[in-house]
């Protein structure tokens, strides 16, 4: 879990891939990194209308937003496992074997 102040929220996004961003999908990405826009910190800036000339339809207001770090859907937290398991092994060698009975 990771957990950013709100304060911090833009300057943590800036450097991620515009794709990151909820609602970006590749064809969206794609434009974007074609005009220059690589990351989620070159998007922040942009006016939405050059934004919408770039993506069209709703796509702008909300790409914009979420860069500014603006996104209206509430956070529901998930109930919390009552159990979890980790497995791991180990790789072993007739040469690696410590007799304990020696």
């Amino acid at each position: 879990m990771l957990a950013i102040e709100p304060d911090q929220t833009v300057a943590w996004s800036a450097g991620l891939p515009v794709e990151a961003l909820h609602g970006i999908g590749p064809r969206q990405a794609q434009v974007l990194r074609e005009y220059g826009v690589h990351s989620v910190g070159l998007l922040a800036p942009l006016p939405p209308d050059t934004v919408q000339r770039l993506l069209g339809g709703r796509a702008d207001r909300m790409a914009v937003d979420r860069a500014r770090g603006i996104d209206p859907r509430p956070v529901v937290p998930r109930t919390l496992l009552a159990s979890a398991t980790v497995r791991s092994t180990f790789p072993t060698s007739s040469s690696s074997r410590t007799n304990w009975a020696t």
